[in-house]
C-alpha cells in the first residue's frame, strides 16, 4: 500500500467505499479509523482473529474503548503524529500475538498508518494496514546467526592458536626415540614426562580406524620425499575423543636413508567441530533453499535471477538456466511491473524493510499465474545493499477459487430471489448473513437482522423451533419442521421450514442453509381432506357392517332355501319313481315319457340349487388357508370319476403337482369342475384325452388380458410383482368354443350348448372362478370349436 492519504467523504463513510471493502478482503490486517476519537470505521477479518474479538465488540467503537491502556503509550502517540502532521508512520517490525491450530504464538509485522483525508484535504482518519514479515525476519535472523557463527569460530581458532596449543614431537628413526614437548603431551592428555617415547605408546591413542589414512600418508611422504600432514583421532589419557593435525618433515642421510622426524601436532577439535557445524548449516540452507514449497530466489538489484529454487522453476515453467539469464521483469505482468518497481525502490530507499504484494508472472506456456511475493534486502557488512530475497507463492488455484466463489455466490443469489420460498443463509453460529426478497415481501421486515425471526414466528411454535435448532447443532444434523409465520397483513400462515448445513473439506460446518415454503392452504386442504377421509371411514365402516349382517342373513338364507327347496324336489323324486314302478303300464308310453321328464328337471332342480348353495358358501364363508397337496386333490376329484373315466375310455395325463397355501375344500371343487367338464363335453366317437401340466412363472409372464379380467386389485396387483406363481393348465380334445365367448363362460348360468345335449347347471366355471379369486390367482382359457379347450390357471407360490 502506498504512503499517499486516501479522501473521505463529509458524511464519515470512506468515499469509494466499495475500494475500502475490497481492501478488507485482504489476507493483511486492515483497520480504519476515523476522527481524533478513532472510531472502528472498518475492520476485516483477519485482525479480528488477530484481536481474538467480534465484529460487534469493536465496530463503531473507539480504539481506546476497545484497548484503555493504549491511549497513553506508543500506539496514541502515533495516532496522534499521523492525525496532526498528515505524514504516514510505519513501524518496521512489531510482535503481534496471535493463535495457531488454537495454541498462542507471535508473529511479526510491519504496521502502516496512513492518513485518510476529507474532499478538502483535512485529515479526518488513518488507515492502519499490518503485513506479516515473520518469514523475511527470519531469513535475515538466520543470515545474521550463521555470519555469527562464522565469527565465533574464526575467534575460537584464534584462540587456540594464540594459547600455543600446538605439540613438537621428534623421532630418532635409527634409535628409534620419540621425543614429545610439554604441549604435545599435554594434547594427548599426559602430564609431563608420562610419554615413555616409543612408537607402541603413541600408536595405542589413535582410533584404529583412522590408522590407515596415518599409514598411507606416511608411505606417500617417504616414498616421494615430500612432507607429511593428515588428520586423525585419538583417545586421551581421560577418554576424551579430539581431533589431531599432524605435520612433519623427513630427514635423510647421504645414502638416502630416512634418519630422524621432526613435526608438530595441534588440537584441531573445534575447528574440526565448528567446520562440521558450518557444514551442517550450510546443507540445512541449501536443503530450505532447494526443497521449500515457496519458490525463493536471489534477485540481483537490477532484477537478474541470481539463484532460484526448484519451486520456482516449476511455479514459472523455465528451467533454472532459463532463469538465470533473465530478469523477473521480463516475466512480470505490465499492469503489476510499476508497482513491484515502485516497492522496489522504497526498499532501496529506507522506505520499507520488506514488501509483499500479489501479481502476476507469464508462465513459459504463455499463461498468467498469480503469485504472493514478499521481498527483503540483503546488505553487504557495510550495509551497503546487496541482493533481494524473494518469496514467490502460486497463489492462482486461490485466485480461480475466489472467481469460482463469487459465480457461485452470484448463481445461488440469482436462484434465491427467483425462489417463491424464503430461502437464507447464516452462519455457523446461526447468525443471519442473507434472507431472500420473499423474506422482506412476506415479512414486511426490511432485513433478516437477529431478533427478526421470533417477531414473526407463532409463540405456540417457538419452544418447538428453538428445541430443533439446539438438537441440530449439538449434532450437526439439518432439520425439518413446521411452524406459523406472521404475514406483514397481521395473519398467521403455516410454513415447512428446513435447514441443512453447509460444510468445509474438513467437515467443519461453515454455513447453514435454509428455505420457508408456504404450506397454508395445503394445511388447510389437507385437514379438509382428514375431516372427510374420517366422515367416509365412518361410512365404510357402518356399510361393512351392514354387509357383515347381509352376509350371514344370505348365509343363513342359502342354508334354509337349500333346505327347503330340496326337501321338496326330493318327494318330486322319489313319487315319481312310485309312479313309474306302480302305474307305469297303466299311463302307456307317453305317461311314463312325462313322467322320466318331470324327474329329470327335478334333478336339475336340485343340483343347480346345491351349486347356488356351493356359490354362495364360497363368497360368503371363507376358511383359514393351509398347506395344501394339489396331487392328492387332483387324485381323489380322478377317484371320483374312475366310473366316467372307464366308460369312456378317457386318457388323463398327469404331470408334478406342486403344493401350495390354500382351501382343501375349494381345489377339490376347481379341479373338479375343471375335470367334470373335460369328461363331459367330448366329441361323438373321439376318445377323451386329458392334460394337466404345472410350471413356475414370474408375475410379468402373466398376460395383461387376464389380470385386468381378474377380480384381484390394482393395489394387490403392485404388492404380486415379485412374487412367482404356478401356471395349471387342464387341456381336453373336446367339442372347445368360440373364444369370443371368453367373458361369459365363467358367469353364472352361462352355457354355451343346449340342456338337451349336455347336462349341467351352468354355475361350473363361476365357481371356478371365484375359488381361484378367493385364492388370489387368475383364469383364463382358451378354445377352437372342434379342437377342445384348455383352461390356465395362475396360483400364488
Amino acid at each position: 500500500m502506498n504512503s499517499t492519504s486516501r479522501p473521505i467523504a463529509a458524511r464519515g463513510e470512506p468515499d469509494g467505499l466499495e475500494s475500502y471493502h475490497l481492501l478488507l478482503q485482504l489476507p493483511n490486517p486492515i483497520l480504519l479509523l476515523k476522527g481524533e476519537a478513532c472510531i472502528i470505521t472498518l475492520i476485516n477479518q483477519p485482525l479480528l482473529d488477530v484481536w481474538g474479538r467480534t465484529r460487534e465488540a469493536v465496530q463503531d467503537k473507539s480504539y481506546f474503548e476497545v484497548f484503555p491502556a493504549r491511549r497513553s503509550g506508543l500506539e496514541g502517540e502515533l495516532f496522534r503524529q499521523v492525525l496532526e502532521t498528515g505524514e504516514p508512520v510505519v513501524r518496521p517490525e512489531v510482535d503481534v500475538p496471535v493463535q495457531r491450530n488454537g495454541q498462542p504464538d507471535t508473529e511479526i509485522h510491519k504496521i502502516v498508518l496512513t492518513p485518510v483525508r476529507d474532499s478538502a484535504g483535512k485529515v479526518v482518519g488513518i488507515l492502519c494496514a499490518g503485513y506479516d514479515i515473520t518469514s523475511e525476519v527470519q531469513l535475515r535472523q538466520n543470515a545474521e546467526e550463521r555470519e555469527r557463527l562464522l565469527q565465533q569460530t574464526k575467534d575460537q581458532l584464534d584462540v587456540a592458536i594464540n594459547a600455543g596449543r600446538v605439540g613438537v614431537a621428534h623421532w630418532d628413526v635409527q634409535q628409534n626415540i620419540i621425543t614429545w614437548s610439554r604441549e604435545q603431551e599435554a594434547i594427548y592428555g599426559l602430564e609431563e614426562g608420562e610419554f615413555d617415547g616409543t612408537m607402541e605408546h603413541f600408536i595405542q591413542f589413535i582410533l584404529p580406524e583412522d590408522m590407515p589414512a596415518i599409514q598411507e600418508a606416511n608411505e606417500k611422504a617417504i616414498t616421494e620425499k615430500t612432507d607429511y600432514k593428515v588428520q586423525f583421532r585419538i583417545r586421551r589419557k581421560d577418554g576424551a575423543i579430539r581431533w589431531v593435525e599432524s605435520r612433519s618433515r623427513n630427514l635423510y642421510n647421504e645414502a638416502g636413508e630416512l634418519v630422524y622426524v621432526t613435526g608438530t601436532n595441534t588440537d584441531i577439535t573445534e575447528q574440526t567441530e565448528a567446520a562440521r557445524q558450518l557444514e551442517l548449516r550450510e546443507a540445512q540452507f541449501r536443503s530450505t533453499f532447494e526443497n521449500a514449497a515457496v519458490g525463493i530466489a536471489h534477485v540481483g538489484l537490477d532484477g537478474n535471477w541470481l539463484a532460484v529454487n526448484d519451486r520456482l522453476c516449476q511455479i514459472v515453467g523455465y528451467t533454472r538456466d532459463e532463469l538465470l539469464r533473465s530478469s523477473f521483469q521480463e516475466i512480470t505482468h505490465p499492469d503489476d511491473l510499476h508497482t513491484d518497481l515502485e516497492y522496489l525502490h522504497d526498499v532501496l530507499k529506507g522506505k520499507r524493510a520488506t514488501y509483499s504484494l500479489e501479481k502476476r508472472y507469464f508462465h513459459k506456456n504463455g499463461a498468467l499465474i498469480w503469485i504472493n511475493l514478499t521481498v527483503a534486502l540483503m546488505c553487504h557488512p557495510d550495509g551497503s545493499p546487496a541482493y533481494f530475497i524473494s518469496v514467490v507463492e502460486d497463489i492462482s488455484a486461490r485466485k480461480k477459487a475466489e472467481e469460482a466463489l463469487r459465480e457461485s455466490e452470484n448463481r445461488f443469489r440469482l436462484i434465491a430471489e427467483t425462489l417463491p420460498q424464503m430461502v437464507w443463509m447464516a452462519d455457523a453460529n446461526g447468525k443471519p448473513e442473507y434472507s431472500s426478497k420473499q423474506w422482506e415481501r412476506y415479512s414486511g421486515l426490511p432485513t433478516l437482522q437477529p431478533g427478526n425471526w421470533q417477531k414473526i414466528l407463532h409463540p405456540d411454535d417457538q419452544p418447538m423451533v428453538a428445541e430443533k435448532w439446539a438438537a441440530a447443532w449439538a449434532k450437526g444434523e439439518g432439520f425439518v419442521y413446521e411452524a406459523r409465520l406472521r404475514h406483514h397483513s397481521g395473519q398467521y400462515r403455516w410454513h415447512h421450514c428446513y435447514a441443512f448445513p453447509i460444510r468445509d473439506a474438513e467437515g467443519v460446518i461453515i454455513k447453514w442453509l435454509g428455505a420457508d415454503a408456504d404450506i397454508h392452504d395445503q394445511k388447510l386442504f389437507a385437514e379438509y381432506l382428514e375431516q372427510k377421509v374420517a366422515e367416509r371411514t365412518r361410512e365404510l365402516q357402518q356399510a361393512n357392517s351392514e354387509l357383515l349382517r347381509s352376509n350371514e342373513y344370505l348365509q343363513q338364507f342359502a342354508y334354509v332355501a337349500s333346505h327347503d327347496l330340496q326337501e321338496p324336489l326330493r318327494k318330486i323324486q322319489s313319487f315319481g319313481d312310485i309312479l313309474e314302478a306302480r302305474y307305469g303300464e297303466l299311463v302307456g308310453e307317453d305317461g311314463r315319457t312325462l313322467l322320466s321328464r318331470m324327474q329329470a328337471a327335478s334333478q336339475r332342480m336340485s343340483e343347480l340349487v346345491r351349486d347356488l348353495l356351493t356359490y354362495s358358501q364360497l363368497t360368503t364363508r371363507q376358511r383359514p388357508f393351509r398347506s395344501v397337496s394339489l396331487r392328492q386333490v387332483v387324485d381323489g376329484v380322478l377317484s371320483d370319476q374312475e366310473l366316467r373315466i372307464r366308460e369312456l375310455a378317457a386318457q388323463v395325463e398327469l404331470a408334478p403337482l406342486p403344493e401350495i397355501h390354500g382351501d382343501e375344500m375349494q381345489m377339490q371343487q376347481l379341479f373338479g369342475n375343471l375335470i367334470g367338464n373335460a369328461l363331459k363335453y367330448v366329441l361323438p366317437g373321439v376318445r377323451p384325452h386329458v392334460t394337466i401340466a404345472c410350471e413356475p412363472v414370474a408375475f410379468a409372464d402373466i398376460p395383461a388380458e387376464v389380470l385386468h379380467s381378474s377380480l384381484v386389485s390394482p393395489d394387490a396387483h403392485e404388492d404380486q410383482h415379485t412374487q412367482t406363481f404356478y401356471r395349471i393348465s387342464v387341456t381336453d380334445n373336446g367339442i372347445g368354443f368360440e373364444e369370443k365367448y371368453l367373458d361369459r363362460i365363467f358367469q353364472m348360468f352361462s352355457r354355451l350348448v343346449g340342456k338337451t345335449q349336455y347336462e349341467g347347471s351352468g354355475m361350473g366355471l363361476a365357481i371356478c372362478k371365484r375359488v381361484v379369486d378367493n385364492h388370489h390367482g387368475y383364469i383364463t382359457a382358451h378354445s377352437r370349436p372342434g379342437e377342445g379347450s384348455t383352461f390356465v390357471i395362475y396360483l400364488p407360490v
